[in-house]
């Protein structure tokens, strides 16, 4: 489907729109209101990136036309004809048309205020879009690398035969906050190879987590060198730099409560706190354990940790 959409709108990439020429408002809005003619020839798969243009009628007629290409095209590719339901194609199109007008529109001026953006401000706010979704995209990927070999970590100290109740029941807590938090809780700011030197505090995230996430590196690091027969001495690929600064772009959805930081929910208005889908199944004793271990965790004062 996504050969069939890039090859039809004479693009490689469904994210680099910016040179796409789409069709005028003009013509897409007469054949809207029955006056004009639709996409046929030339135009057969031009979409319109104009206002309303995921209820567009021209983009409709567009997205029938693509599902006619779809079958022949694979054809001659010799792939195996699509078996999905035209329903989920045509939903598939939707998508990549919606990404295609965001490449899109971050290149054309837009309306700031009673202001309109001039060209050169349009691009340059364009480029700096990129420069931060690819920084975004470098370190969500790092992020999800590193999770994989972190999950393991409880499970190895887990099965030391030398462990106590108290320290059992530490690991065991710390394994299900782990899981709960997916990459977002992968190992402590200070850990792993990435080159992003500056370590920011995530603005939605208990504060006691952080300490949590750097007790379990310290211990996975201190097992493997046992297990290797050398002494544990940290070797930093990177020096790190702790930053006071509050990261305020990713927010895990679906926690447990106790693991959203008070303040960052009371903040919150009602719309956007039903959007966390807030978990009503708390960990086993992880509030009462945050408040013995870190009073502050959970107050309003900025320099919590």
């Amino acid at each position: 489907m996504r050969r069939c959409f890039r090859s039809a709108t004479g693009q490689d990439i469904i994210n680099t729109y910016q040179h796409y020429t789409p069709i005028d408002d003009a013509i897409a809005d007469a054949f809207e209101g029955g006056t004009g003619p639709g996409p046929s020839d030339d135009t057969a798969y031009t979409l319109h990136f104009g206002t309303n243009y995921r209820q567009s009628r021209w983009n409709k007629a567009v997205i029938d036309n693509i599902l006619q290409r779809v079958p022949i095209e694979m054809s001659e590719l010799h792939y195996q004809i699509c078996d999905l339901d035209v329903d989920i194609q045509s939903a598939m199109l939707w998508d990549f048309i919606g990404q295609a007008q965001v490449s899109w529109a971050r290149f054309h001026p837009r309306l700031i205020g009673n202001k309109a953006e001039t060209p050169a401000e349009a691009n340059t706010r364009a480029q700096d879009y990129n420069k931060r979704r690819t920084i975004d995209t470098r370190l969500n990927t790092w992020k999800n690398q590193a999770s994989f070999p972190s999950f393991h970590n409880p499970n190895s100290l887990l099965a030391a035969p030398t462990l106590n109740s108290l320290e059992r029941s530490s690991l065991q807590r710390t394994r299900e906050v782990l899981h709960a938090l997916g990459a977002e809780g992968q190992s402590s700011e200070e850990s792993g190879p990435e080159d992003a030197l500056l370590v920011t505090v995530p603005h939605y995230r208990r504060r006691i987590i952080t300490p949590m996430m750097v007790d379990l590196d310290q211990r996975a690091k201190e097992n493997q060198s046992r297990l290797l027969g050398k002494k544990a001495l940290p070797r930093p690929k990177h020096v790190r730099v702790r930053s006071e600064q509050r990261s305020t772009r990713t927010v895990k959805k679906g926690l447990p409560r106790s693991l959203y930081h008070r303040r960052y929910l009371e903040q919150l208005p009602p719309a956007l706190s039903g959007q966390l889908l807030i978990d009503s199944k708390e960990i086993t004793g992880f509030e009462q354990w945050a408040l013995a271990g870190q009073p502050n965790s959970d107050t309003e004062l900025d320099d919590d940790i």
